[in-house]
Parts: structure tokens; sequence; C-alpha cells
């Protein structure tokens, strides 16, 4: 059985939803990196 295109954007979709947590987790560590790096 062969995935459709239909399929495979429905899982991206799905997987996206998945990972807009983790992606703004990274976001806010990656400015509090950036804070750090500029007071030092």
């Amino acid at each position: 059985m062969a995935l459709t295109n239909e399929d495979l954007q429905a899982i991206a979709t799905l997987m996206d939803n998945k990972l807009q947590p983790v992606n703004g987790r990274l976001d806010k560590m990656d400015r509090r990196l950036d804070k750090i790096e500029s007071e030092v």
C-alpha cells in the first residue's frame, strides 16, 4: 500500500502540530542564550 500525496500532507500537518511546542521552547532557549552572549 503506497501513501498518496494527500496522506503525506496529512502526516506532515500532524507532525508540525506536534512539534510546535518543542519549537516554541527551543526559540525561548535561543533567545535566552543570545541574551547571555550579549552580556558576556
